[in-house]
């Protein structure tokens, strides 16, 4: 599927970590039901919240980035319903001021377990509801083409030239989650891409002053 699906996947609710660069999801559409996407659009909290983050990233990709811009932040949270979501991460890419052709993006989706509280949680490559779905933590490296790698040029997915998504667990991740997710921290020892890069991911956030 292709696109922002607000209404079969909820790309924009799912997608910080749900969806890849050009759109296509990580979660087949499919596998969400009815009741669940209707208790998602109806309790999700979406917004963009001004935090300052830190990544570091050592193995395939290797580089260390701090500042604050704007994470986007969903939250949803009923007891015992099986589609509870907490959803973060940056919605556009990030680039490395030291190496002003490579970009990066990351996401966590949280299902399940969260209940819209501060808590610790275990994030692992098995699925988490009865539909297979899976939690997902999602890290993105790419790099643009050389007369776009300005800071300050506006992103566009057609000038990416490499693009490897660090996106399966071969560790378990841990989670932490402050009150209303305004500040977390998620540490994973080994995140693999497809071919077999693998990385070692720690980002941390908190809501700016």
């Amino acid at each position: 599927m292709r696109g922002v699906a607000t209404a079969a996947l909820l790309c924009v609710v799912l997608g910080v970590g749900g969806c890849s660069g050009d759109g296509s999801a990580v979660v087949d559409s499919e596998q969400v039901s009815a009741e669940s996407r209707a208790v998602i659009e109806e309790h999700s909290s979406q917004r963009p919240v001004s935090m300052r983050v830190r990544v570091e990233s050592t193995g395939a990709a290797q580089f260390t980035w701090e500042g604050v811009r704007d994470v986007l932040l969903t939250r949803t949270g009923e007891s015992g319903s099986e589609v509870n979501l907490l959803s973060v991460g940056f919605d556009t890419p990030e680039a490395l001021p030291e190496r002003p052709t490579d970009r990066f993006r990351w996401g966590i989706d949280l299902l399940s377990a969260y209940e819209d509280k501060p808590g610790t949680f275990t994030i692992t490559s098995d699925p988490v509801t009865s539909q297979g779905i899976k939690n997902v933590v999602l890290f993105i490296w790419m790099r643009v083409v050389g007369d776009k790698a300005s800071e300050a040029a506006v992103f566009d997915w057609e000038d990416v030239v490499f693009l490897e998504r660090f996106e399966e667990i071969r560790q378990p991740c841990t989670l932490q989650v402050g009150e209303q997710a305004l500040s977390g921290s998620v540490t994973c020892p080994e995140l693999a891409t497809k071919g077999g890069l693998v990385s070692a991911v720690t980002i941390t956030w908190q809501k700016a002053d």
